[in-house]
Parts: C-alpha cells; structure tokens; sequence
C-alpha cells in the first residue's frame, strides 16, 4: 500500500503536456489500445443532451438523491458549447441539481476490469457547496469492491485524488491533495492495470496505490452537494474532452 505522494513524475503519453492548451489525445499508446473518444464538438442547449446524438455514447443520471441525498441529478444541466461539455449545477425549488454521466464503450456501461482514463477540466464558476468527482466506480454498484477518485474536491478549492481502499472503502489506501486550482484547466489521468493504480495531475505522477480493485468498474463525471455545504450560487464544470484505453490483450 502506498500512501499520499506528490509531484516527481510524468508520464510519457500525450496528455502529459502542462493542461492549458492540451489537445484530445487520439491513438494508441504503449501497453493500452484507444476505445473511447469525445472532444464534444457539436453544440446541444440544456435540457437537450440526452436526446442528441450524444445520448448515444453517454448516460446521464436523472432523477434520482446525489452521493449524500443532498441534491439530486438532473440532465437538464448539461449542455455542450464552444467545444466543452458545461454541467451547470444550480438550486431550483430549493434542491440542489447536479450531473452523473457515464460514458458508453461500444455501447456499453463499464464492465471491464483495468483502463487508463483522461480528463481534461475546469470550473468555470464556483460555488463551496458544489464538488466534483471524476471516477473508477463499481458496475455492481457495491462501494466495498474499491473506488478510484482521481479528481475530485470543493470547486473553490484544489484538485484532490483518493485511492478507497477494495474491500475497505472507508479507509484510504492512497490520497492527494494538491493546490491546483479547480477554475484553471487541467488534465487529470489515472491508470488502472493489475499490479497498481497510479494517479497523474498534468502529466505529473500524484501517487501509486497497489490495492488494486479486481472487478468491473466504469468512469462517471459527476457532481455532488455535502451537508450543511452552501449550494445557493450556481456552479458550471466544463470537461473538454475525454480519453479512454484498455490494456492490450484485454
């Protein structure tokens, strides 16, 4: 097991050059073959996503309690402009609204064991009450076959990444926290194969965990409200793409 770390070193895939300006990187890289794609080029006005054509390569959660049933998800907050996905988070009727999606592999919610993952972000606008988290959950939905954070935090605060222990999920087999701020772009990675986790901010290793989660998870991009937490300002998280491998052989 290994615990926080920070800084030291990058990685040699595309995706490890300083945030600002990164292009979505497209092909395969050594030991991992591309399966999944989206730079979200084509503009769709809120409420719309789900029935555009990115309904077809996306799943978005509607209707139902966020991570502590504090807000609740809605796909009426999402939208796509200026070649950026916007999940704008905001309070109606007095209930938080946030977003969940879920990339669909071939077609396919999760069910695959390892990936290298990729994301590149921003706040847009801030708001304590709003987090977000892009992460490795369990298909079975069981938190006690691990959870793999590798970037989440309060949008008015700093990217952090958290290893949740397989098997103890409460307890942290790994954490990071960093001073990089959430209203600044940046790509966040991790990479998941069968002898560790390892966890990348721009490029720049944030730490390694060999706890390794041994069934099927999928990515989600998701927000989510903490109790007490002021959510009264609206919040907006722009992903300008996102990158998904498998390792080879799998």
């Amino acid at each position: 097991m290994q615990t926080s770390a920070s800084g030291g070193v990058r990685s040699s895939a595309p995706d490890s050059a300083q945030a600002a300006g990164a292009a979505l990187p497209v092909g395969d890289l050594a030991g991992w073959h591309q399966v999944f794609t989206d730079g979200f080029d084509t503009d769709v006005p809120e409420g719309s996503f789900s029935s555009s054509a990115y309904g077809d390569r996306w799943h978005a959660y509607d209707g139902f309690p966020d991570t502590f049933e504090v807000g609740a998800y809605s796909d009426d907050v999402l939208s796509v402009s200026g070649g950026a996905l916007r999940m704008r988070w905001r309070t109606e009727g007095g209930v938080p609204l946030v977003s969940g999606i879920v990339p669909l592999v071939d077609g396919r919610w999760g069910g695959h064991v390892g990936g290298r993952y990729s994301v590149r972000f921003r706040s847009e606008a801030a708001s304590r009450g709003y987090h977000a988290a892009f992460l490795a959950w369990p298909d079975s939905n069981v938190w006690d076959e691990g959870e793999i954070d590798f970037a989440e935090g309060a949008l008015d605060g700093g990217v952090r990444a958290y290893h949740h222990c397989p098997g103890d999920p409460e307890a942290h087999c790994g954490s990071a926290e960093t001073t990089a701020p959430w209203s600044e772009w940046h790509v966040a990675t991790v990479e998941w194969t069968p002898s560790g986790v390892t966890y990348f901010l721009d490029g720049v290793r944030l730490m390694r965990s060999s706890d390794v989660p041994v069934d099927p998870m999928h990515l989600v991009l998701q927000g989510y409200v903490r109790p007490g937490w002021d959510a009264t300002r609206d919040a907006v998280v722009q992903v300008d793409w996102v990158s998904i491998w498998y390792p080879d052989g799998t």
